[in-house]
């Protein structure tokens, strides 16, 4: 039905305006010609009305001077006029005196071919007035004008002007077609104007029709209902629809899909103020539904816990920078004190590289495998400190007493005065010296002075340890008055300083390595520097990398994070920099991280 309507008053009703207005054009070029026409016959009535009394006045003058033949004169002055056929002076007896065709000068009117003139004669002489006669079929037009030929035998003379009207006719015609073509041409202007203005307002009318289709599935999410006939707005109303079901199948199946999925599915447009979209897990792994970020998009962030919320903001913006991510992981806080940890991945999607459109990524649920990393943690450490207590107690204890007993028999061998007490001697300093490398590894593996005294002189006694293991110049320094850690965290920063330095003194072959701790606002920061080989934190090929894996689970625990960097005071060289949060307590409590 719309379609018919359309069609009705996208076609027919401008050619129906146009029919009209062509039938009332017809109808006024009728009026206008019968008027032109009489307008012309009037002008030439009036041409030889003038014409007439100008030469019959004159006629009559130059006969009474007796100058007849100045008329002939007067004649050919008349016969300039196109219109004029002939033009004759009749005396009278009704013989042609004069004319504009000599050869029927002479002739008497009734034998001339203008013997249809003479019938008004009579009437003129009598009335003695000029007059002006149409023929009944309307070619041609003649004027009567009568003058006194002898005045004084008072007889009348006659001046007959016979006209056609061919040309006033065809004047009369030019005149009525061209207005009519003027007028045709208007009126197709405007039936057009009429046409595209009609087009115009069914086609606007027909693309909102297809606005409000995308609106209804933007906002309500329905199915549009595809315009009705075959012009351009009605094909694409239909493949806009058709898309619309594809569109509809293909969320229908990602929604499936990321619903199968027991890891949070995240994904945004990469635009300011852009909503994020996310799968149910998020409401199990946040503990918040989903529709909250509707209301308040950064209202995720408020589950992580501060300390790592840096971290995050960070991730989002590398991967709105296109740059390429790891793994990253965060804890999630809730109000009764429990804690998750969750593990993220992201990907960025670009139209051209360094445009990006959006990002998105999974972030999975790890709190199990974190507990378990810290049990194995906690059992590790707990076997670290049972060897080294062992070792102590044990190994040490025994070689110290073997120490003793190498003095005793290097005395004896010297009383005997025995060339062996020099023997003696050198075993009973190597054992020293291996007594002290054993303690040394005992304090390693259970730091008593980590519990007894704090990091700092855990960190020193580390220090004298690589010396004399390794050989190598080692010293610790500490910038801060004290570690605000509980003992966990202290273990696990006294352990990380342990494998850094560890590393260094095995892989880098430098001269010198220095331990350093400092605070700033927020972080505790441990710096392991020293003037070997360069190191970029990227295992080399070949290497398992148990070192850097310990560290970073350490970390995980501290929530803090490592990183590689050329030494900025030594002449070559590495500086690792391990970044711990402080606890709230520790820090300021109106710093928040920017959103």
């Amino acid at each position: 039905m719309s379609q018919r309507l359309f069609r009705y008053r996208r076609v027919r009703l401008p050619l129906l305006v146009f029919f009209a207005g062509l039938t009332l054009i017809v109808h006024h070029a009728v009026r206008s010609h019968r008027q032109n026409l009489d307008r012309q016959i009037s002008l030439v009535s009036q041409q030889a009305s003038e014409a007439g009394a100008q030469i019959s006045g004159m006629t009559q003058h130059l006969f009474r001077k007796n100058l007849p033949r100045s008329v002939d004169l007067l004649l050919s002055y008349a016969s300039v006029s196109p219109d004029l056929e002939i033009g004759v002076v009749i005396d009278a007896a009704d013989i042609i005196r004069h004319s504009t065709r000599q050869q029927w000068e002479g002739m008497a009117l009734a034998d001339s071919p203008f013997a249809g003139l003479a019938s008004p004669l009579d009437g003129v002489r009598e009335r003695m007035e000029g007059m002006t006669i149409q023929d009944p079929s309307g070619q041609s037009l003649t004027g009567y004008f009568p003058f006194w030929s002898r005045p004084e035998s008072r007889t009348k003379g006659v001046i007959v002007l016979h006209y056609r009207l061919d040309g006033a006719i065809l004047t009369a015609w030019n005149e009525t077609v061209h207005n009519s073509i003027s007028q045709t041409f208007s009126l197709a202007a405007g039936s057009l104007m009429f046409w595209l203005i009609l087009t115009q307002w069914a086609a606007s009318e027909r693309l909102r029709r297809v606005v409000d289709q995308a609106r209804t599935l933007v906002d309500r999410g329905e199915k549009p209902v595809p315009l009705e006939g075959e012009d351009e707005l009605a094909q694409l109303s239909r493949s806009f629809s058709a898309a619309a079901e594809r569109i509809e199948e293909t969320e229908l199946q990602f929604r499936e899909l990321a619903a199968g999925i027991r890891d949070v599915f995240w994904f945004v447009r990469n635009e300011r103020g852009a909503t994020p979209l996310v799968n149910d897990a998020f409401s199990r792994i946040w503990e918040c539904p989903a529709m909250e970020l509707l209301r308040r998009r950064w209202s995720w962030l408020r589950r992580v816990a501060k300390e790592d919320r840096r971290k995050a903001l960070e991730f989002i913006r590398d991967l709105r920078g296109g740059v390429e991510v790891g793994t990253m992981e965060i804890r999630l806080v809730f109000p009764e004190g429990r804690q998750k940890w969750v593990e993220c991945r992201g990907f960025s999607l670009a139209h051209q590289p360094g445009q990006i459109r959006a990002i998105g990524g999974l972030a999975a649920d790890v709190t199990e495998r974190k507990d378990i990393d810290r049990r194995l943690m906690e059992a590790a450490e707990d076997e670290r400190m049972r060897i080294g207590l062992d070792l102590h107690d044990d190994v040490c204890q025994r070689m110290a007493a073997v120490q003793l007993k190498g003095g005793i028999l290097q005395n004896s061998l010297q009383r005997a005065g025995l060339p062996q007490a020099e023997l003696a001697a050198e075993v009973s300093r190597n054992l020293s010296e291996a007594t002290e490398i054993v303690r040394g590894f005992a304090h390693g593996l259970a730091p008593v002075v980590l519990e007894a005294e704090g990091l700092v002189p855990a960190l020193a006694q580390l220090a004298q340890f690589i010396e004399k293991a390794f050989g190598i110049r080692c010293w610790a320094s500490c910038g801060v008055a004290g570690i605000p850690l509980d003992a966990t965290a202290t273990t696990h920063l006294y352990r990380i300083a342990q494998e850094l330095v560890t590393n260094a003194a095995r892989h880098a072959k430098p001269a010198g390595i220095g331990i350093s701790v400092t605070r700033s606002e927020r972080l505790l920061v441990l710096q392991v520097s020293n003037d070997g080989i360069p190191f970029d934190g990227t295992p080399p090929a070949g290497s398992r990398g148990m070192g850097l894996h310990a560290i970073r689970k350490h970390l995980d625990a501290l929530g803090g994070r490592i990183f590689f960097k050329p030494s900025p005071e030594l002449l070559g060289g590495t500086l690792a920099v391990c970044e711990i949060p402080l606890p709230p307590e520790q820090t300021d409590p109106n710093w928040t991280p920017a959103i």
